[in-house]
């Protein structure tokens, strides 16, 4: 895993900026220095548990203030075992923040175990996606497949026709067969 990891910082740009953290811990404030970043991975400890659902809390309130695009990297079985009181609602409010807070999340999965239903549509509905990997999948591989998927994405905007602070579906089509769109599938319209 941290080899893995190690690889995507090495795929990120100058420019990226990056903040390193697992289920229980949050190291160092975002930077784009990569031997800093290296040290976080280094240091990070073991996790006692799976409460993936606060793992995607703390880097969705650490990037708030950021003004560049937000996304979450999460290397996970999307189970939220009970290290916490986590109600049932919780996925539900974790997709609003991803909504209104406009981040994408890309979960990539551990061999053997689903992820579940609620970190898949978290994944999905955000613009990112929900990867499963195989026993002979290499997690170093899917990472730098995100990096890459991160530079190479387009920006289109619009203007709403009102601003009502509501969630608005979105539908992101070409015209061209045999493509794979992957886009937010909804926003919100700001006051």
């Amino acid at each position: 895993v941290f080899d893995a990891a190690r690889a995507f910082l090495d795929k990120l740009l100058p420019e990226d900026r990056v903040m390193v953290g697992s289920l229980f811990y949050i190291g160092p404030a975002i930077s784009a220095d990569k031997s800093r970043l290296r040290t976080s991975i280094d240091m990070l400890p073991r996790d006692p548990g799976s409460p993936v659902f606060a793992a995607v809390v703390r880097p969705l309130s650490t990037l708030k203030p950021e003004s560049n695009r937000k996304v979450i990297v999460i290397y996970t079985d999307g189970n939220n075992a009970k290290v916490g009181p986590f109600p049932a609602t919780f996925a539900d409010r974790i997709l609003s923040r991803v909504e209104n807070e406009a981040v994408m999340v890309y979960a990539i999965g551990f061999d053997g175990v689903a992820i579940t239903k609620d970190m898949k549509s978290i994944a999905t509905r955000s613009g990112g996606r929900a990867t499963e990997l195989k026993a002979n999948d290499n997690l170093g591989t899917a990472l730098t497949e995100v990096a890459d998927e991160l530079h190479h994405q387009y920006l289109l905007g619009f203007t709403p026709a009102t601003f009502d602070g509501k969630i608005h579906k979105l539908e992101v089509r070409v015209q061209k067969t045999g493509l794979l769109v992957r886009a937010r599938q909804t926003y919100v319209a700001v006051k």
